[in-house]
């Protein structure tokens, strides 16, 4: 089968979500079946994360925890997002080269499995989340209302950062060692532990949080639900990001996608 424009390929892995969603929630239960708690690994990482160092930083900082804790704790689990979806996708089409050698070469199959597998692990870790916003007494529940806005923008990202990194991690093996290098990095200069505004001013951390994408796409999803408006330097920069990721990925898939099955 050969390798169509995007959005074509893109419409029609949608339609056939069996690849992409049950395998990667498959793939999840092989991973823990032989562990003790099973999928409940799922949830404790963010649990110990979000509630256990949250408490601890919080007075350590001298932060409410009131605010402090759904601060943490929406930006850790989008930021657990956004490396899980790094991770995988710098390997998967060389993880499935099987695959794409038997002829399954709609490479949108497996840029959406890297995305679900980590929605699956968002999606367990909301109980947590919800926890938190019900001890915060400073949570409205009509802030729900903006994730219909701001997830899909979010996703969007994530999707094009997926498929960007996929078919550069099939053209170059090393990428998957570079993005883990650079994620140790990242999380240090990503707002998650601490407060934006405590990178206000003209020194080094300002300029780098400011060209950060993972930073903005967090603020951009964070802010509202905290019932802050995301400044506008983000809403520029989200926007910006959408459109031309959607734009170059749609360019490198036609361009390159052919190229894969020589690549791996």
């Amino acid at each position: 089968m050969p390798i169509g424009t995007f959005g074509r390929d893109l419409a029609a892995t949608l339609r056939e979500p069996a690849f992409w969603g049950y395998s990667s929630w498959l793939d999840i239960l092989v991973k823990y079946r032989r562990t003790s708690i099973g999928p409940v690994w799922m949830v404790l990482p963010p649990f110990v994360f979000v509630v256990l160092l949250g408490t601890i930083y919080s007075q350590l900082m001298h932060f409410p925890p009131q605010h402090y804790l759904p601060f943490l704790g929406v930006g850790y689990l989008l930021w657990r997002v956004i490396i899980q979806v790094i991770t995988e996708s710098t390997s998967v089409l060389r993880n499935h080269k099987s695959f794409i050698f038997d002829g399954r070469v709609r490479l949108t199959d497996y840029f959406l499995r890297t995305l679900s597998k980590a929605m699956f692990y968002f999606v367990a870790s909301l109980p947590i989340l919800a926890g938190v916003f019900a001890w915060s007494d400073e949570m409205h529940v009509a802030n729900l209302a903006t994730l219909l806005v701001t997830m899909p923008v979010f996703l969007l990202g994530m999707l094009w950062l997926a498929a960007h990194l996929a078919l550069f991690g099939a053209r170059f093996p090393d990428t998957a060692e570079f993005t883990n290098t650079i994620l140790i990095f990242a999380f240090l200069v990503t707002p998650i532990l601490w407060y934006p505004q405590q990178a206000h001013g003209g020194h080094v951390l300002t300029m780098v949080t400011r060209a950060n994408p993972a930073a903005h796409l967090i603020n951009f999803v964070r802010d509202p639900l905290l019932g802050k408006m995301p400044d506008a330097y983000t809403l520029w920069f989200v926007g910006i990001f959408v459109v031309v990721g959607g734009l170059s990925t749609s360019w490198l898939y036609r361009r390159y996608g052919r190229y894969v099955p020589l690549w791996i």
